[in-house]
């Protein structure tokens, strides 16, 4: 029985087939149908009024009222344990004394408190009740969603995961190679909203669960809830389409820029293009010019560490050092100088067209 809210649309449809559990939810602005539970909640408040600092009365926000927030002193932890000592009161110590019991608990002896009634009805009215595991309730109890198959792990928000199963059976090789149907990638999940370093793969009944982990390459994620986490998606989305304009007007110059060095380079060529030489000849001797200009660029783009100055001193030693050592390197074994050859050859090419 629940007051609408979590126990209300579709978050409740894993819990009932997988627990064997009924819902029914109280009727909307209908407070005198469930009475009971609404006194309870007057009662604690009457109860923890004397004791709280902090507590709103009814003159808040009027006109030279209080400003009770000025008074707190309890954190979160603080105030639930004081809810629950009341809790406990009421289930253990509190007598009903407008409780009707019939004859059977009279004959039993049972007392009109909330905790002996329990126990009473337990044993003899409704049966012996069906016990789960604490994670398997969990469970069935979290948020669910869809995840699915990629190549890359188990997509589930933007965010990538992976689990054992999937290693052993090899999803992500299978989904890169177009092995998985539709279907098949398609994957039932729970998660906990607050936060993103597992989610879990639910057997068809819920009774079962495969633990994912969130990736490596996903570690920023880590210590955020799904809240964060949209934000941070939404922010990313919002930066994008800022920039949007700027990459376009960027592309726009980088192609003003290519067809500008296009356009010079057409000119340059038509200017010293003679339109007499055949085709045959402006083709001639590519593989010859292409070394030369490998050649020129390597001797232009070589690197030289601790390169130092050169000096007039220094240029006028060496110059008769080179003098010196003329006569000794005529009488040596010349090695052909190739780029000496692919100048000279490039020149009689050029000779021989004109």
């Amino acid at each position: 029985m629940g007051d609408r809210g979590e126990l209300a649309g579709m978050k409740v449809e894993t819990l009932i087939p997988n627990l064997n559990v009924r819902i029914e939810n109280a009727a909307p602005y209908r407070a005198d149908w469930k009475g009971l539970v609404e006194r309870q909640f007057r009662t604690i408040h009457g109860y923890v009024k004397p004791f709280v600092p902090g507590y709103i009365d009814t003159d808040f926000r009027q006109r030279g009222g209080h400003d009770y927030r000025l008074d707190g002193r309890l954190n979160i932890d603080e105030f639930t344990k004081i809810v629950i000592f009341f809790i406990l009161q009421h289930n253990n110590d509190d007598y009903l004394t407008k409780y009707a019991r019939d004859e059977m608990m009279i004959a039993d002896d049972v007392n009109p408190i909330p905790r002996e009634l329990w126990q009473w009805g337990i044993a003899n009215r409704s049966g012996k009740l069906r016990a789960y595991e604490e994670d398997i309730v969990k469970l069935n109890l979290m948020p669910t969603g869809k995840a699915t198959i990629t190549a890359r792990g188990i997509k589930f928000k933007g965010m990538y995961y992976t689990c054992e199963k999937a290693r052993k059976e090899f999803w992500f090789e299978k989904s890169r190679s177009s092995l998985l149907s539709k279907s098949e990638k398609s994957l039932d999940i729970s998660y906990d909203i607050r936060q993103s370093k597992f989610i879990y793969l639910r057997s068809p009944n819920g009774r079962d669960f495969e633990k994912c982990f969130l990736l490596e390459s996903e570690q920023r994620y880590l210590e955020k809830n799904l809240y964060d986490i949209e934000y941070l998606f939404a922010y990313e989305e919002l930066q994008r389409q800022k920039n949007q304009g700027k990459r376009l007007q960027k592309k726009v110059d980088l192609i003003a820029n290519v067809e500008n060095i296009v356009s010079k380079a057409k000119e340059e060529t038509e200017a010293v293009l003679d339109d007499n030489t055949s085709n045959r000849q402006k083709v001639a001797g590519i593989r010859e010019n292409k070394a030369f200009e490998k050649d020129k660029r390597r001797e232009n783009e070589s690197f030289e560490l601790e390169k130092e100055e050169i000096t007039d001193s220094t240029e006028a030693t060496n110059n008769k050092v080179n003098t010196q050592s003329e006569g000794s390197e005529s009488s040596k074994l010349l090695k052909p100088d190739h780029m000496d050859l692919l100048r000279r050859k490039r020149q009689e090419r050029k000779g021989g067209e004109d």
